[in-house]
């Protein structure tokens, strides 16, 4: 972007012996960088980076299905919480949270969803070994 008047700085694609994309990686001004595969035109995977650290998040990985729906996503936080996300027709259905660098008094805990995406239980693990098990009732219940 000689000019500036875009967000990225750059990007870069990879092309097949067909002429098909299959992959690209952009560096966008604000210091992330996007890496994207392909297959058949579609996007198969998506990783963004923080390389400077501008952000909470260190960096995302999303996966996608032949038709464009998320299969899972993975989040890794500047504070050491690593959060995996999996996804049925694009509906999330289950998210676990890890506490890697060990800050907190959990281990990791994880929601699950029913088909409509509402919450549907948690399951907590305590550093100490303890298991705390919700029962969301009520679907009108929303878990960020």
């Amino acid at each position: 972007d000689a000019t500036n008047d875009r967000p990225w700085s750059s990007y870069v694609d990879t092309y097949d012996q067909n002429g098909n994309r299959v992959s690209q990686v952009m560096t966008f001004d604000d210091g992330r960088t996007v890496e994207t595969s392909f297959s058949s035109g579609r996007v198969l995977t998506k990783k963004v980076h923080d390389t400077a650290n501008n952000f909470t998040g260190d960096s995302t990985a999303d996966h996608f299905d032949r038709d464009g729906a998320r299969l899972r996503q993975g989040l890794c936080r500047d504070d050491g919480v690593e959060i995996d996300t999996t996804f049925v027709n694009g509906v999330r259905t289950a998210e676990t949270v890890t506490d890697v660098q060990d800050d907190w008094n959990w281990a990791s805990y994880t929601t699950t969803f029913d088909a409509s995406g509402n919450a549907v239980q948690r399951v907590l693990y305590l550093d100490n070994g303890y298991e705390i098990t919700t029962n969301f009732m009520d679907p009108a219940v929303e878990i960020a």
